[in-house]
């Protein structure tokens, strides 16, 4: 079975971190959202933050630096269906971090990017906490990512 380039799963590695770092900062406004019901927080909160473009680059750099090198080893990846490589279980965690963000998160913010009245507001956050667990699987996930990495170091 051919090994993977560790210089590419590095850089995956260090894109998980990064992507680790905005989760953490928008997991405080999103805890005020879901556990004190303070919506205002996060409208302001994402209303500046989701259409600041150094933000956006910013992201749009870390999800790349954390899937294209998985993309570029998918070779590897194949060779390795027995599901037991480390590099297996990188590029499953990458995939199902990307697809909880697209499907559970990405829909919430363009809706609180829609309401501005008070009432829509209130009813748009009215289930934040889904927001806030699924960032945490999706920081387990990148955690386990960087884990996976660390452990191929050995």
């Amino acid at each position: 079975m051919p090994q993977p380039r560790t210089d590419l799963l590095g850089l995956s590695a260090l894109g998980s971190a990064f992507l680790l770092g905005f989760l953490v900062i928008d997991s405080a406004f999103d805890w005020k959202t879901a556990a004190h019901g303070d919506f205002q927080a996060a409208d302001d909160y994402y209303d500046t933050i989701l259409v600041a473009p150094q933000v956006n680059l910013g992201v749009v750099i870390a999800g790349g630096l954390h899937l294209l090198p998985l993309l570029l080893v998918t070779d590897t990846v194949r060779s390795s269906l027995d599901g037991s490589s480390k590099l297996w279980r990188m590029w499953w965690c990458s995939l199902s971090a990307l697809l909880l963000y697209l499907v559970l998160i990405i829909p919430r913010y363009r809706k609180i990017l829609k309401h501005d009245k008070a009432e829509e507001l209130k009813r748009v956050t009215k289930n934040w906490w889904l927001v806030l667990v699924t960032r945490v699987l999706i920081a387990v996930l990148l955690g386990w990512n960087i884990g996976e990495f660390v452990a191929l170091l050995r």
